[in-house]
């Protein structure tokens, strides 16, 4: 058998070829050689893009509410726990103040004010290093607040660092305030005035009372305070005269009477001293006070023969002047002889001086030798100014005479 036999021929279709069967798969009819899938999808495209779109759109404001739902909710909590911290720190109950306002940073994490009030509980709770912490980084976010640069002075002047507390006060003064900025300027700088105050810097707290003073409403209680600021540099020629400002505001005020009678008194203005402080105790008759630096003032000119232009009293206030600081020299010298350290050497030596001059100094002497006044006041001044110093400061006659002594000694 050959090859070439019909009865040996196979009938062996071709790998790919189509199928006959009814239902065997067709190749899509085309059209022109284009698939008619893509045109089907070429006429839905718009659709399905505004599907999609739509769908992704509504994907992001369900992620975008939801976000905002959970930051509104940590912005409550973090209200909440803030509002706890402030009830707290005015309660005065300062460690629950931290604990909370920390709570409340967790829920709002660099809000400004948080960290402002929990510096200021931890300030209050004297944890400086922790407070300087946060107000140095809220400064550098604000350096012109200033509530902060008020916080970082008051820090400053605890630890009396005047060059660091000025500069923050200085700030303050100048600084943006979100209420009243007027009002906190003023607050600012009469806290720094007594900040300067009690660091013995008389001349800075003056200059910062001068500035202060260039626009002040008419509020007479704030130009009474002025005064008193003015007194304690001292400066009591510029108390005086805010004492009058303060008179003409209210003319009865009896601490501005009774500051204008101090002022006068302390300049050496006897008679000006006496209408003020005479004001002061007619209107209050149990203000002993008032009333023995009247009687001060009325002393005073009686006892400086300087001032007595009869030459017969200028004698008598002699004498009498000798004869009270031999008496207060004669108490300091029993004080010193009881004592353990014994006398003062200067006491013994003004003892012997006050005796020797004692024999010789008469209203007779006085009269024939008008020369002997000068050394004898100039004795009693010695007198007074020494027992002072050793036997502490005298009252009455003896600390009038120490009052007329310092007013000769700065008019010479």
């Amino acid at each position: 058998m050959t090859g070439d036999d019909p009865q040996f021929k196979l009938n062996v279709k071709p790998p790919f070829a189509a199928s006959t069967a009814p239902n065997a798969l067709k190749a899509p009819a085309a059209k022109g050689g284009v698939d008619r899938s893509l045109s089907w999808y070429a006429r839905r495209e718009p659709r399905v893009i505004v599907a999609l779109a739509s769908v992704a759109t509504l994907g992001f404001f369900g992620v975008s509410g939801l976000s905002k739902i959970y930051h509104r909710e940590l912005d409550a909590r973090g209200s909440q726990w803030f509002a706890s911290g402030d009830s707290a720190l005015r309660d005065n109950k300062l460690a629950s103040a931290v604990n909370d306002f920390q709570v409340a940073l967790s829920f709002s994490r660099d809000n400004f004010e948080y960290e402002l009030r929990l510096a200021q509980a931890l300030v209050a709770l004297n944890r400086t290093e922790e407070a300087l912490a946060y107000l140095d980084n809220l400064w550098q976010r604000q350096p012109e607040n200033g509530s902060v640069n008020l916080e970082l002075a008051r820090i400053y002047s605890k630890k009396k660092d005047i060059t660091k507390a000025l500069r923050y006060y200085h700030n303050a003064i100048y600084a943006v305030w979100s209420t009243d900025a007027d009002a906190q300027q003023l607050s600012v700088r009469l806290e720094l005035i007594g900040f300067l105050l009690e660091q013995k810097a008389q001349y800075q707290a003056e200059a910062e009372l001068i500035s202060l003073g260039k626009n002040l409403p008419d509020d007479p209680s704030l130009r009474l305070q002025i005064a008193d600021l003015y007194m304690k540099v001292p400066d009591y020629q510029r108390a005086l005269a805010g004492y009058r400002e303060v008179l003409k505001l209210q003319r009865h005020n009896i601490a501005a009477l009774a500051g204008a009678g101090r002022a006068a008194f302390e300049m050496g203005e006897y008679q000006v001293a006496q209408r003020y402080l005479g004001a002061v105790v007619s209107s209050q008759s149990g203000n002993a006070e008032a009333q023995d630096l009247l009687n001060l003032t009325k002393m005073v000119p009686k006892m400086d023969p300087y001032q007595i232009y009869s030459p017969a009293e200028r004698r008598l206030a002699a004498l009498n002047a000798f004869n009270i600081a031999g008496q207060r020299l004669n108490t300091c010298v029993n004080q010193g002889k009881n004592a353990s350290s014994g006398i003062n050497p200067n006491l013994q030596t003004l003892d012997a001086q006050w005796t020797e001059m004692k024999t010789q100094l008469t209203e007779r002497t006085l009269r024939q030798h008008p020369d002997l006044l000068d050394p004898a006041m100039d004795l009693v001044f010695s007198i007074e100014r020494q027992t002072s110093e050793s036997c502490g400061s005298p009252s009455g006659p003896d600390e009038a005479l120490l009052l007329i002594s310092k007013l000769h000694e700065a008019g010479q």
